[in-house]
């Protein structure tokens, strides 16, 4: 069976179940994903596929905030006022970059510097996170108001998301 058989059989039950309306961009997504699975395939047979692991590679965590209405400002007032002067009282770096968002669904997005890749991400409590927490408890007098201000910024909080991203040395700096 060849793919454009098999194409063909795709998109017609798609649009069975969908419509032909909306099967643009089912064909569309469909299209590029074969062009890239074939020219990625499309090796040299002669020469077998080998394990490449990237070099001079600098790994960001990207966390994206939308706050619910009216209570961006007191979110960030938090972080202003407690975590980030926690954070700092521990050694803890803090982002590389934070974002306020002009477009889009997000209203606030931080990116973070994972030191040691990937790998940072394998705690369940990272070390940096206990001694931020201790910093904060110093800074407050009590679990209690700890345990408030924490419950106070997850309020304020509609949604989140986090992405792991790398930077290759190619793209640094602009492609410079």
């Amino acid at each position: 069976m060849n793919s454009k058989y098999r194409l063909t059989n795709l998109i017609s039950s798609v649009e069975k179940k969908m419509g032909r309306v909306s099967i643009f961009p089912a064909i569309l997504c469909i299209a590029i994903t074969l062009f890239y699975c074939q020219s990625s395939f499309a090796q040299d047979s002669n020469s077998p596929m080998q394990a490449t692991k990237y070099k001079n590679v600098k790994w960001y965590g990207i966390g994206q905030i939308a706050f619910k209405p009216g209570k961006m400002d007191d979110a960030m007032g938090l972080v202003k006022k407690y975590f980030m002067p926690a954070g700092k009282a521990a050694g803890n770096p803090g982002p590389v970059m934070v974002l306020e968002n002009q477009t889009g669904a997000w209203d606030v997005t931080v990116i973070w510097l994972l030191k040691d890749g990937p790998s940072d991400l394998e705690w369940k409590v990272s070390p940096q996170s206990v001694a931020s927490n201790k910093e904060l408890l110093k800074l407050v007098g009590s679990k209690e108001k700890v345990k408030k201000i924490r419950e106070e910024w997850v309020s304020d909080i509609a949604r989140s998301s986090y992405n792991v991203a790398l930077q290759e040395d190619a793209f640094a700096g602009g492609g410079k």
